[in-house]
């Protein structure tokens, strides 16, 4: 019984802690919600009144419009292009043995470790040095494929760990399996003589 007490006094306590992270994390973010329909420029208590003015002018500002658009260009091509490349490299980390791979993993998972900031800043150098080596501007072609590169890597790690799960199902299954046809193997002799010595 008190083991089962401290278990549940562990549970709680974590409950807890995650409850308590959330409330931290989304607070800010619901607070700036609730001031973006205030009616004043400044951010104090209590509220003047209520608008939906600073959305009008949001929306009503070309270049919003433009930006949005670009984002949904880039996240639908990256989607497209990442979930190609992270299951094509999950595949071949999941099936096949060759020389490398561990290597392979590692420079392929590199960048989940990596802070994205970053890691967006290092791409954005990298991508300027190509551009005025080749001759070319950034541009959505550079940010789709660097957004590719790093949610690649992302669709890469789950589809592998899906795969290593469903091996290691599959070998559980098996030997199961092999146990139960053992066992009904071991049945079927045992009944088998112990029907003929019955008859006999």
């Amino acid at each position: 019984m008190n083991r089962k007490l401290e278990a549940r006094f562990i549970n709680s306590g974590l409950i807890a802690i995650v409850i308590a992270v959330l409330v931290f994390f989304y607070i800010p973010i619901i607070t700036l919600i609730m001031f973006s329909f205030k009616e004043g420029r400044i951010l104090n208590l209590p509220f003047e009144g209520w608008t939906l003015d600073w959305y009008f002018n949001l929306f009503s500002n070309a270049d919003v419009g433009e930006a949005t658009l670009n984002s949904l260009i880039i996240a639908a091509a990256s989607t497209l292009i990442s979930t190609a490349i992270g299951l094509g490299a999950a595949q071949s980390f999941v099936r096949f043995n060759f020389r490398g791979k561990y290597l392979f993993q590692v420079v392929a998972m590199a960048p989940l470790v990596f802070p994205q900031l970053l890691l967006g800043v290092v791409l954005l150098l990298w991508f300027s040095v190509l551009g005025n080596t080749f001759d070319f501007s950034n541009s959505l072609i550079t940010a789709i494929a660097g957004k590719s590169q790093n949610t690649g890597t992302t669709v890469g790690n789950l589809v592998q760990k899906r795969g290593n799960l469903n091996n290691f199902m599959e070998s559980r299954i098996k030997t199961k399996l092999s146990m139960h046809t053992h066992y009904l193997d071991v049945n079927s002799v045992h009944l088998f003589g112990l029907s003929r010595a019955t008859t006999i």
